[in-house]
Order: structure tokens, then C-alpha cells, then sequence
């Protein structure tokens, strides 16, 4: 069998270009108008938005994943913690950056809330308690839906209103 190592990395790099590739191509044929009908609305975008944002998330799981095995983070202890604290804050930045660009994406922000949920789940019953996580990724989660709802108010607001 083979671990999480730094080519599995490398493979979900490749896997995240292509995901984040669909959902802005998709993102600028709606915002442009070519896009219409149910399918669209209903199928493609939620899919390719929920595909972006978990695979975003996961993206930084399995850096966190292969540092832990290569030996260049603790899986226990304050270093631990904090090494798992500051890449879940990097996840957490590079979604909003996302969130930002693609002007907000309520099924992008589904799928990264629900990741970010499942790390706090995994740090508070699902394994020993690790309150910094849970702290972290409760405060990311909230976040990420309010960027999200902000994001897709601002751009629902006719034009000339206050934004």
C-alpha cells in the first residue's frame, strides 16, 4: 500500500486546477448570460461548485497529511497544533479567495462549510479533543457562509443601490 505522501499532493494540485478551472469557466458563462435552463442551474453548477470547494478544502488536508508522514509536522503536542491550526487558517484563506473572486458561490460555500464541519467534528468527538481546531474551524465555517451570503447579496443588488 502506498501512504499520503508528497505525489499524492501533487496530484490533487492537478485535480484543484481543473476543478477551480470548471467552476470559474462556469462562473463567467453565467455571469455573461450564456448559460441558462434548469440543467444548468440545478445540475452543473451545484456540482461543479460542490467539486471545487471540497476538493479546495482537501487540497490542504493532504499537505497536512503528507507533512505529518515525511516527518515535518507532529501529529501531537503544541507544535502539532499549531502546525494543524495555521493550515487550516490557509485553507481557510484560499476558499475566501475563491469565495471573493468568484463573487460568492453558495454551493462552493456548502461544500467548504461542510468540510470545515467535519474537522470539527474529527476534533471534538470524533478523536481526542483538540480545542484549538474546534475553535478554528467553527470560526471558519462561519465566516466562510458569511462571505458567501455577503458576496451573493452584493451581487443580487440592482444596479445604482448601495453596496
Amino acid at each position: 500500500t502506498t501512504e499520503n505522501g508528497w505525489h499524492l499532493v501533487l496530484v490533487i494540485l492537478v485535480v484543484l486546477g481543473g476543478a477551480l478551472a470548471a467552476f470559474f469557466a462556469n462562473r463567467r458563462i453565467t455571469h455573461a448570460g450564456g448559460a441558462g435552463g434548469w440543467p444548468e442551474r440545478w445540475i452543473i453548477r451545484p456540482l461543479v461548485g460542490m467539486l471545487a470547494g471540497w476538493v479546495s478544502v482537501a487540497t490542504f488536508a493532504n499537505i497536512a497529511g503528507a507533512a505529518y508522514l515525511s516527518g515535518a509536522i507532529q501529529a501531537d503536542g503544541a507544535a502539532g497544533t499549531v502546525a494543524a491550526v495555521l493550515i487550516l487558517l490557509a485553507a481557510g484563506g484560499f476558499t475566501l479567495g475563491v469565495l471573493w473572486a468568484a463573487g460568492g458561490s453558495p454551493w462552493y460555500a456548502a461544500a467548504v462549510a461542510w468540510a470545515l464541519i467535519a474537522i470539527f467534528y474529527a476534533n471534538t468527538v470524533g478523536r481526542d479533543f483538540n480545542a484549538a481546531m474546534a475553535v478554528a474551524s467553527a470560526a471558519l465555517t462561519v465566516v466562510v457562509v458569511a462571505m458567501a451570503w455577503q458576496r451573493a447579496r452584493v451581487a443580487a443588488a440592482p444596479a445604482g443601490t448601495a453596496r
